[in-house]
């Protein structure tokens, strides 16, 4: 057992031993009397007797062990789930990008050598110039590896003052309490709500009065609250109905080696049918990406309406097959040169700003080069459309690429009826391209490849890293984006073939009307789309509302479904402001508005009323009335004297002068 005299206690508790001692004859302190070596009597005291706080002091002054008793349990870690990149910003996904490519490059630096931590300190050094704006240092880089391997993206992000974003300090009761003012049916203005929150909170709850929040916070709460909601509370039905109650739409007529790949279209000089049997006759178009360094087409569509869906559709069959290339060359088309793919290219940009998507090109990684207008040569894939002609020929419904190439009896064959399908045409080039075309002999500019099959040049020049994405992250970066747009009444929509197809839900409409978002949507299912705020952050999935888009001769059970629709989410809306209502009540009681403000007025008027104890020393009387004349008025004499006479007399003056 260890024993600590009254100097060593003093000098761990820092106080003096005169102060030990007063404790120790007082009995605050457990202490032995022992004799010193001078054989004077000396307090003894017992180590394990003392605080636990002192115990651990002593022992690690003195470098010694804790006992398992005073060691504190270990709180076990809590496994955090990791989430997807949608969950962050598209800024916070560059930074998770950044400090990846940080990591790996530093591991490989550091591989090679012996001495790891001069290894890091030059690394970090090169950082710090590499990346003037990011603070690194030997710590942060663990921690950052540490988080990359538990596939932790927050460890990756700066979320300085992430934390308490959207928090306040301000107690719910005295926001539910100006929230239920705001929504009252007089739709008072918000400096009145808030100046009858402040008289409220005074007269039933004094002890708030001093965190009661600013003018501009209540102004804040006032517009962060749902606007459906409010609109509805405040104005009413017909209000409600006007600006965000759903509506009925109804359509007017019953209504596609890596380092550069070249794209563009080439109109298919065969005339075919639809597969439905129609009479309809037309020719296809074949929307292709070509390897430059190859030149085997990667990805390709057949489609009789070509459009920036139809490269989508040939792009991401391109990298499901050979992987996500570095650059692509295209020119200035607007199937290339649309928001959502790649940007504008060299067309003329707009003076107004417009908040636009990431492109999907920029979400792979891929650098989008425009080749300059007329300038044909430099798309090699032109050429290979040109042998691509050798295959229309084959067919007895070749047309020609213009009039003077029309064959003669092109006429007599179609009446005879050879004309192939959309599904037989589309069949037969997708064989050939992969069969034929793609194992032609090389005919680029190497020499030393001209003996090889197009596929074989690939394959012997395709480097040793692939950039590949897994199908489901492939799905989600090459959706369709679409301009940022004002969720309204109707919610988000989607304009195809000159038609909006509207998409909402109840969780849109309540929290994010009259805010701005973009979607992201699959041109091949349109049932749903994807919702992300401003900073691409992933919100929701909402479906396709097709119980509000009818036909004007649409049946009576298709118009009251659509009724069905405007009641439920009226009604719903009407749920969430009485829910709102219900919890100022369940705290306050019933709250009748005229009365704070009469009450209000009734204390600040108690003071305004003169004393009525009759002591009158301090109000002075002001009359200009003498205090005779004052005198006779209380008499009844009214000190005023009528002469008639005189009257009479200036009467008969004036007749005469007039005569």
């Amino acid at each position: 057992m260890i024993k600590l005299s009254t100097r060593e206690l003093a000098e761990l508790k820092g106080c003096t031993q005169r102060n030990i001692k007063l404790l120790a004859q007082s009995g605050k302190l457990c202490g032995e009397i022992t004799k010193n070596e001078k054989n004077r009597p000396a307090y003894q005291f017992a180590l394990d007797a003392l605080e636990p706080e002192l115990q651990i002091k002593y022992y690690r002054q003195h470098g010694f062990e804790l006992p398992k008793e005073l060691c504190k349990p270990k709180k076990p870690q809590p496994v955090k789930e990791s989430k997807p990149l949608d969950a962050y910003t598209a800024a916070q996904r560059e930074e998770i990008s950044r400090w990846i490519d940080i990591l790996k490059d530093w591991q490989s630096y550091r591989a090679h050598r012996k001495d790891k931590e001069s290894a890091d300190t030059e690394y970090i050094a090169q950082c710090r110039d590499k990346y003037p704006d990011i603070h690194i240092s030997r710590d942060i880089l663990y921690s950052r590896q540490r988080a990359y391997k538990a596939n932790d993206y927050d460890g990756l992000v700066d979320k300085r003052g992430i934390g308490r974003k959207g928090k306040s300090s301000f107690p719910d009761e005295i926001k539910d309490l100006f929230l239920y003012l705001y929504l009252d049916e007089r739709a008072l203005p918000i400096s009145k709500c808030y100046e009858a929150t402040k008289l409220a909170i005074g007269q039933q709850r004094p002890e708030l009065l001093g965190r009661m929040p600013s003018y501009d916070t209540m102004y804040r709460w006032a517009n962060e609250y749902s606007k459906p909601v409010a609109c509805l509370a405040r104005e009413g039905d017909k209000a409600f109905s006007d600006r965000y109650g759903i509506f009925v739409d109804r359509f007017y007529d019953c209504m596609d080696s890596n380092d550069y790949w070249i794209a563009d279209g080439h109109t298919i000089d065969v005339i075919s049918k639809a597969d439905d049997g129609s009479d309809r006759h037309h020719r296809m178009t074949l929307s292709a990406f070509l390897d430059a360094r190859s030149g085997i087409y990667v990805g390709w569509v057949v489609t009789d309406h070509p459009s920036s869906d139809a490269t989508i559709f040939a792009l991401r069959k391109a990298i499901q097959r050979y992987g996500i290339p570095k650059n692509i060359y295209v020119d200035n088309g607007r199937e290339y040169l649309n928001i959502d793919i790649g940007g504008t290219g060299h067309r003329r940009a707009s003076k107004v700003k417009i908040d636009l998507p990431t492109p999907i090109l920029q979400r792979l990684g891929i650098q989008m080069t425009n080749a300059l207008p007329r300038n044909a040569q430099a798309k090699i894939i032109e050429r290979e459309f040109r042998n691509f002609t050798f295959l229309s020929r084959l067919f007895d419904s070749y047309c020609g690429s213009n009039v003077v190439a029309k064959p003669e009896k092109l006429k007599h064959k179609l009446k005879a009826g050879n004309i192939p399908t959309d599904g037989e045409l589309t069949q037969v080039i997708n064989e050939m391209i992969d069969g034929y075309f793609n194992m032609q002999p090389y005919n680029g500019k190497v020499v030393a490849d001209r003996r090889k099959t197009k596929m074989q040049v690939y394959m012997d020049h395709l480097p040793q890293t692939v950039r590949r994405a897994a199908p489901d992250d492939l799905y989600l970066l090459m959706m369709r984006s679409t301009r940022a747009q004002t969720v309204g009444k109707n919610g988000v929509y989607l304009t195809v073939c000159g038609e909006r197809l509207y998409y909402h839900s109840d969780d849109l409409l309540v929290n994010w009307t009259g805010k701005k978002v973009y979607l992201r949507y699959d041109p091949e299912d349109l049932r749903s789309v994807r919702v992300y705020d401003a900073d691409e952050k992933y919100i929701m999935t909402v479906p396709l509302i097709s119980d509000l888009m009818l036909d004007y001769g649409a049946s009576k059970d298709e118009v009251r479904t659509a009724m069905q629709q405007k009641r439920r989410w009226r009604n719903q809306a009407k749920h969430l402001a009485d829910i709102q209502r219900e919890q100022a009540v369940a705290q306050y009681g019933p709250i009748n508005v005229l009365d704070i403000f009469v009450r209000a007025a009734h204390v600040n008027n108690e003071g305004l009323l003169l004393p009525s104890d009759g002591n009158t020393n301090n109000i002075t009387e002001i009359t200009p009335v003498p205090q005779s004349e004052r005198t006779r008025v209380a008499a009844g004499d009214s000190g005023v004297v009528i002469d008639i006479e005189r009257m009479i007399r200036n009467r008969l003056k004036r007749e005469e002068q007039i005569r």
